[in-house]
């Protein structure tokens, strides 16, 4: 059986419009909400200290979460080389301003991602 990945929301229509269709994402959680996410070029994963990181991998079968931040509040502690270097994408969700929130979308997301058989 096929699964989709959590990302079924798609791309943002005003971002595929536009032609950047490269640079934003959505991110549908277990609950069914989506969530908007831009992506970075891995080596600024630093830089985002404060907000939710999701790694994504594509081998031909679609894009797939490999890994949700499990912090959510990152306080300076570093995505796992071994599987940021698996990563072919990396995003940051940034309109979760409170570390509460960005827990429970993370958590969301990751719910999403492991009912689909996608667990890393």
């Amino acid at each position: 059986m096929t699964m989709q990945a959590p990302i079924a929301g798609g791309l943002p229509r005003s971002a595929a419009e536009a032609g950047i269709t490269d640079r934003f994402r959505y991110f549908r959680g277990r609950s069914g909400r989506r969530y908007l996410f831009t992506r970075i070029e891995p080596e600024a994963v630093g830089d985002y200290e404060r907000a939710l990181i999701v790694l994504t991998q594509d081998r031909g079968e679609g894009e797939r979460i490999i890994w949700v931040d499990p912090r959510a509040a990152r306080n300076a502690v570093p995505v796992p080389a071994a599987v940021l270097a698996q990563a072919d994408a990396v995003y940051v969700h940034l309109l979760a301003t409170r570390a509460e929130e960005r827990r429970r979308i993370a958590a969301d997301i990751d719910r999403a991602r492991i009912a689909l058989g996608r667990a890393a």
